[in-house]
């Protein structure tokens, strides 16, 4: 299979194909790191979530009412004290953890609208080099092409046209 060479004889024309190329990528580019974000903030939400019960699980599910703290003895209310040392520690450690999992998918966003930014100033440059190329290459060059390809289509048709009344002139 044979590819077919780009068309640079004319360097509008180089520009012109060049900016398309740049901003072809770009959208290509762009659209792969959207992608990834989609998926990381997909595996992102179900591990927040599942946190963030566990956390609400932890802080309320060993509170106990005003009234049975009143009637606790003195033992009783220590070892309830030291259980609830023990869930405030256990809760600290999810909190963490939760807060490393948010800085971690915080820090892929901006990243990822760093990088969406650079791809999009590359693809406007793209599209400006491609639109700019298109119109140069139009008005200085190709247009006269045109014009020289419609004159000689009317001269040929001058010409046969001639050669019709030539023949009729001849045949009658």
């Amino acid at each position: 299979m044979n590819i077919p060479s780009l068309p640079t004889d004319n360097l509008y024309k180089f520009i012109a194909l060049f900016g398309l190329v740049i901003f072809s990528f770009s959208i290509y580019f762009s659209y792969q790191i959207e992608e990834k974000l989609w998926l990381e903030n997909y595996k992102y939400a179900p591990k927040m979530q599942k946190l963030e019960r566990e956390i609400y699980t932890i802080q309320n599910e060993n509170i106990l009412p005003h009234e049975v703290l009143k009637e606790m003895g003195h033992e009783e209310l220590k070892n309830y004290e030291e259980l609830l040392q023990k869930i405030k520690k256990e809760s600290e450690k999810k909190v963490a953890e939760a807060n490393d999992i948010e800085s971690n998918y915080d820090n892929l966003v901006d990243t990822t609208e760093r990088n969406l930014n650079f791809y999009l100033a590359v693809g406007l440059t793209g599209g400006l080099l491609m639109i700019l190329g298109f119109v140069l290459w139009y008005l200085k060059y190709q247009r006269y092409i045109d014009a020289e390809v419609k004159w000689n289509g009317e001269q040929y048709l001058k010409n046969i046209r001639k050669l019709k009344k030539k023949k009729v002139k001849k045949d009658g």
